[in-house]
């Protein structure tokens, strides 16, 4: 999932005014997405983001947050207010996706040079927030690919 503001709504009876330097939002790794190479699964050392908290409305108690993207999977959400500590966000799952529905040409040279064409949904317009890699031979192989060009569907 790309860069995106999103946007968490507070309980009804919150007793504080709301300002953005008084909240930490992190979302924790709970499940890695089936897309997200096995090599990945098994050399991350951090599982945890931040979101920015960019704005607040107290006049309907949500929190605008910015978030810069992640791997695909199934993710917690902390709240962290300075004065009433954590929120309670136990029921609250943040999935991040995205979906591959074509690649082309569907071979190529192993010593690279090939333009190839990645179809699919949750790119963005801003090509350096499309980061691709490119898994052959596992690990050895992984090579970061450089997006010159995205167009929405």
């Amino acid at each position: 999932m790309l860069k995106s503001k999103i946007q968490f709504k507070l309980q009804e009876n919150f007793p504080f005014n709301l300002t953005k330097e008084d909240f930490t939002v992190n979302i924790t790794l709970l499940e890695l997405g089936d897309d997200v190479s096995p090599y990945f699964k098994h050399s991350q050392n951090t599982n945890v983001r931040r979101l920015n908290v960019i704005k607040v409305f107290n006049d309907n108690l949500t929190l605008e947050t910015m978030f810069g993207g992640a791997y695909s999977g199934t993710y917690s959400v902390q709240i962290r207010h300075t004065h009433f500590g954590l929120v309670d966000t136990s029921a609250l799952r943040f999935i991040v996706g995205s979906e591959i529905t074509s690649i082309s040409p569907r071979i190529g040279s192993v010593y690279g040079g090939q333009l190839i064409t990645i179809t699919g949904t949750n790119w963005d317009s801003d090509p350096q927030n499309n980061p691709v890699s490119i898994v052959f031979n596992g690990a050895l192989g992984s090579t970061i690919c450089y997006v010159q060009t995205t167009s929405r569907e």
